[in-house]
């Protein structure tokens, strides 16, 4: 398996509070082609007419994955258009296998959310194992204290793709509350012939800032550093970003400005309102070759998260 490269911060106080909340958590889970089933029809590249692209926050297992992959493999998603490959790009997936038992001396969790129902249904791991597809999962936080009635898990971002990861890159954001790690990887698209690698990442930011910034109205600020420091780090080349900002405040916070300037491919229809009360806090961003377009819609089912998913596609 390949290994996984982190970026971290190393000031010594922000370190401390992201090693407690990693202490509540499992390792890494990164799996390619080279570690699937061997039933998997994994190709080593995928002509960049048939991939389908995704960004969804799964709201802790509570998404149905299994239905919404067989909508898209019928080509529900994308009118009647059946892709030949998959690249998803999830928020808040949850993860139970390799997850400490009890919480740690020190380590820090976050507020349980979701039931052992959708951990059973939705658990990443096992979602990409039956479906035969490579998996990129990093846990950002604990998932509650396991205790009578809850098992341990974890969860943060995730990249499911039938196409090959290569390159795994964790990215441990800046913040004053939950910790956040951003997941990036490459995958190898071929256009007009020729294979070409792109990145690919997965990335979600705070819902509330520190008891400093008081809570919401320091909110936006803090996904701006967090937006900000995200793009300082991310490879050069085409990639494509697909994000839960939880941009309260509106599309034109900071975050997204900032996100946007960095993915100048990135088309104005990519901002839909995704998630209850018509709040826009989803979006995908693009930085593609030149003669490449990206397509935008949302899916028109939550499939049981409180987001909708977005759906692209190049040409």
């Amino acid at each position: 398996m390949a290994s996984v490269r982190w970026i971290q911060s190393d000031e010594p106080a922000e370190r401390a509070r992201l090693d407690a909340w990693c202490a509540g958590v499992g390792p890494p889970l990164f799996q390619t082609a080279a570690d699937a089933s061997a039933g998997s029809q994994i190709a080593s590249s995928t002509p960049v007419e048939g991939l389908m692209i995704a960004s969804w926050n799964v709201h802790v297992g509570a998404g149905d994955l299994d239905r919404f992959l067989a909508d898209a493999e019928q080509g529900v998603l994308t009118g009647g258009r059946r892709p030949t490959a998959l690249v998803l790009l999830l928020q808040e997936a949850v993860r139970g296998t390799g997850v400490p038992g009890h919480l740690p001396a020190g380590a820090a969790a976050a507020p349980r959310i979701g039931s052992d129902a959708c951990l059973e249904r939705s658990e990443i791991g096992s979602v990409a194992a039956r479906c035969g597809m490579s998996l990129f999962y990093v846990p950002s936080m604990r998932n509650g204290t396991a205790g009578p009635g809850s098992s341990a898990s974890d969860r943060g971002n995730a990249i499911l793709s039938t196409v090959p990861l290569l390159d795994p890159v964790a990215i441990e954001l800046p913040g004053a509350r939950q910790r956040r790690v951003a997941v990036t990887a490459r995958v190898n698209i071929t256009i007009d012939g020729a294979v070409v690698p792109f990145s690919i990442g997965s990335a979600h930011l705070d819902t509330l800032a520190g008891r400093r910034s008081l809570w919401v109205f320091g909110a936006a600020a803090a996904r701006s550093r967090q937006a900000t420091s995200l793009a300082r780090v991310l490879a050069e080349g085409p990639m494509i970003l697909g994000a839960d900002l939880n941009t309260w405040m509106g599309r034109h916070e900071p975050a997204v400005r900032r996100l946007r300037a960095a993915f100048p491919s990135t088309p104005d229809a990519t901002a839909r309102r995704t998630f209850r009360g018509g709040l826009t806090l989803d979006y995908l961003f693009f930085r593609l070759p030149s003669g490449l377009h990206s397509h935008v819609n949302r899916a028109p089912s939550r499939y049981g998260s409180d987001h909708f998913p977005l759906i692209a596609f190049l040409t």
